[in-house]
Formats: structure tokens, C-alpha cells, sequence
């Protein structure tokens, strides 16, 4: 099998070490942040570590305390910045500055090891240990991550740094059993599995970093996205409950208000009072039907209120035709349904009170591409060109302007009767 020669081996390691991590952190310029920052920073730190080994190579001398440190401050040192990056994927809401103290603990650890254990195979068993439990917290941590997010990414990291503490742990015990320590004389040459190895390790550990911010960064946009809908429902929902409420205020409040005020000073008769009870009442119960529709169905709606006001027109002795067409028709808010039932209920209200009418037609079809179109038409008198709108009219007119929509109130085609027309598009809920 072939072999490379020590120094070409070091140099190439510390190269890719660099390179991957500037091109990790291209990949993750959208997603960058202290986390990403620290990990990428561990590639620059294993750089300097096998920097330490090819000057050593090259030199006569062996390491000496500079590269003894330089050893130290990359294993020990990188291993700490992945450590803290992970802890902070981990745990997001929890400051860097909680990893002050941990990191001041590393740093004089790191530095003061070659002057401690200046005897080669000390200094070696301390920092392989030290790398181990720093590697031990890191798979601790991806593991909660990958529990968390469930991710593949972060299982496959797990995995990789636990191989990579196995090797660190074997390389202690090896060491330990031959008499060997990290110091001693660099290779003179490595073998082509070996080199091939380490490259492909430190490859595929950028590339499961990579994989598992980018898993992170999906997961916060679809919280973040959840979160916005829930919130945009929330306010709609109070919105709806507050015009609702100023609706009731503004209708059913102001009639009983006027009423009780005419009441107190004598101007209505008990038949005006039993007929404005009425009037309000069915208002009551137009509305409580409206907010009761749990699917925002405008055709549930339309059916409870005609069963609802059918036996009062019957009891005038007028007939009833009622068509609703509504197929395929999107959802609707329920101020929007109380708007349309409340044209109707005012159009129906005026033909049995003013047009002498024998029949009422209602039609309610969905157009399509959230088009509707409703008409209310009877057989009676007809509207009169000179006639001056009253409340009634201007109330339809008003609640048609809340649905963006068009309303007119004419004869009919046949001359005979009034046909009062609203059309107006909606959007889904």
C-alpha cells in the first residue's frame, strides 16, 4: 500500500482544515450566528494543531514548549469551540456569557499543561484526557439536539464524535501499553488508508455541521411561521370580536335604547313596543345563529334563518322561495355572514312591511372565483322613483360598503315589485 510522507500529510490537513471552514461558512452565510462562528472557528484551531506537528517535522529540535502549546491550544482549544457551539444550538435562549468562567478554566488549562507536564508522555496522557471529556459534553449535547429537533444530522454527529473520542481513547490506551506519547518524533511518512482516513473524517464533520444548522434554521422558520399564524389568527379573531360587539352596540343597543327613552315619555304603544320586542329578537337570534357557525358556513347560516323567519312570513299570507346555490364556496368570516343575513333580513323586513307583496324570492349563488351574488325580490307595490331612502336602505347600503360590494335597490324586470341586489367578493378564512 502507498504511503505519504509526514510533512506533505500535515500540511495537507492543517490546508483543509482552513478551506472547510471558510467554505462551511459560505455555505452558512444565511443561518451565521455565535454558534456557527465558534464551531468554524475549531477548524482554524485544528489548523494550528497540525501546523505545531509539520514545524516540528521539519525542525531538528522536537516540539519545545511553542509547539507543545500550539498543540495544546489547537486539540484542547477546538474541542472547547465545538463544545460551546453545540451547547448553544442546544440551548439558544442561554447566553455566551455563561461559558465565560468554563472557557477561563480551558484557556489557563490549555496554556499552563506544557509548563505542568513538561515530560512528553505527561503532557500527553493530560491533554488526550482533557480532549476526552470536553468530546464526551460535545456528544452529550448533540445527542439533546438531535432528540429535540429530531434530526439525522444530528444522530450521524453523534456518532461521528463518539468515533472520533474512541480513536482519541485508543490512541491513550496505545500509548500507555507501548511507551509512545503524542510528542514523539513526528512520522516520517503515513499510510494512504490513514491519510485518507483523517481526511475524510474531518470532511464529513463539516458536512454534518452544515446538515444539522441548516435542520436547526428549517425547524426555528417553521416555529416562527407557526407562531405568525397563530398570532394573525388571534388578533383576527379579536378583531372580529370587537366589530361584533361595536355592531351589537351600534344595532341592537341603539334600539332598545331609543325604544326605552320613547317608552319613558309615552310615545309608543303597547303595539309598537310588542313589534320593536320582535324586531329585536329576531336581531338576537340573526346574530347568536351567525357566531354559533363553527365552520364559518354562510349556507348553515342561510338555512337556520330561514327556518327561523318562514313561519312569520307564512302567518302574513305570503309565500316563500328561497335558492341557495353555494357550491364550492369558500369559508367566511362571521361578521361578513352577519352582513349578508342582515341585507337580507332588512329586504324581507320591508317587503312585508311596505310592498303589499304576495310572494318573496330569495336567491344566494356563489359566482365563483369568490363572487356572490344575492337578490331579494317580491311581487308587491314597488319602490317609487321619488321616494327618499329611509334607515333601512341606508343600513343595506352601509353593510355593503363593510363587504366591498355593490348594492342596488330597483324594480323588477317585469315591472311589478322591487328587487334589492348585492354582489360582493370574498376571501377565504
Amino acid at each position: 500500500m502507498g504511503s505519504i510522507a509526514g510533512s506533505d500529510a500535515y500540511l495537507i490537513f492543517a490546508i483543509q482544515s482552513a478551506v472547510l471552514a471558510v467554505v462551511s461558512l459560505g455555505i452558512l452565510w444565511s443561518a451565521r450566528g455565535t454558534a456557527v462562528y465558534l464551531y468554524l472557528s475549531s477548524g482554524l484551531f485544528a489548523t494550528l494543531y497540525y501546523a505545531a506537528f509539520l514545524v516540528a517535522e521539519a525542525g531538528e529540535a522536537g516540539f519545545g514548549l511553542i509547539g507543545s502549546l500550539g498543540v495544546s491550544i489547537g486539540a484542547i482549544g477546538g474541542a472547547w469551540l465545538k463544545n460551546v457551539s453545540l451547547g448553544l444550538l442546544e440551548s439558544p435562549s442561554f447566553p455566551i456569557s455563561g461559558y465565560l468562567k468554563g472557557s477561563a478554566l480551558i484557556l489557563v488549562g490549555m496554556l499552563s499543561i506544557p509548563f505542568l507536564f513538561p515530560d512528553p508522555a505527561a503532557f500527553s496522557l493530560i491533554l488526550g484526557l482533557s480532549v476526552v471529556g470536553i468530546l464526551a459534553r460535545a456528544i452529550m449535547l448533540a445527542y439533546r439536539i438531535g432528540t429535540r429537533i429530531h434530526s439525522l444530522a444530528a444522530k450521524l454527529f453523534v456518532t461521528l464524535i463518539g468515533l472520533q473520542l474512541f480513536g482519541v481513547f485508543v490512541s491513550l490506551l496505545a500509548a500507555l501499553s507501548t511507551g509512545t506519547h503524542l510528542l514523539s518524533l513526528p512520522l516520517a511518512s503515513q499510510s494512504a488508508v490513514s491519510f485518507s482516513f483523517t481526511l475524510v473524517i474531518g470532511l464529513v464533520n463539516f458536512a454534518l455541521f452544515i446538515a444539522l444548522v441548516l435542520d436547526i434554521s428549517i425547524r426555528e422558520r417553521d416555529l416562527a411561521q407557526r407562531e405568525r399564524v397563530v398570532l394573525e389568527v388571534s388578533r383576527s379573531r379579536a378583531h372580529e370580536r370587537e366589530m361584533l360587539l361595536a355592531d351589537i352596540h351600534d344595532g341592537l343597543g341603539s334600539q332598545i335604547a331609543t325604544a326605552r327613552l320613547r317608552v319613558e315619555r309615552g310615545e309608543m304603544s303597547q303595539a309598537e313596543v310588542a313589534h320593536l320586542l320582535r324586531e329585536c329578537s329576531s336581531d338576537l337570534h340573526l346574530m347568536v345563529d351567525t357566531l354559533r357557525e363553527q365552520n364559518d358556513s354562510l349556507e348553515a347560516a342561510l338555512v337556520d334563518y330561514k327556518t327561523r323567519i318562514e313561519r312569520r312570513i307564512i302567518e302574513h299570507g305570503i309565500g316563500l322561495s328561497w335558492t341557495v346555490q353555494l357550491g364550492g364556496a369558500p369559508s367566511m368570516a362571521p361578521r361578513r355572514m352577519l352582513q349578508v343575513l342582515r341585507v337580507i333580513q332588512e329586504a324581507i323586513n320591508n317587503a312585508i312591511r311596505h310592498a303589499g307583496a304576495r310572494e318573496i324570492i330569495v336567491t344566494v349563488r356563489y359566482m365563483g372565483d369568490r363572487e356572490y351574488v344575492i337578490k331579494v325580490e317580491d311581487d308587491g307595490a314597488g319602490i317609487a322613483d321619488d321616494v327618499a331612502p329611509g334607515r333601512g336602505v341606508s343600513n343595506m347600503r352601509r353593510r355593503a360598503r363593510e363587504l366591498g360590494g355593490t348594492f342596488e335597490i330597483r324594480r323588477r324586470a317585469q315591472n311589478s315589485g322591487t328587487e334589492v341586489y348585492l354582489s360582493f367578493g370574498d376571501r377565504p378564512v
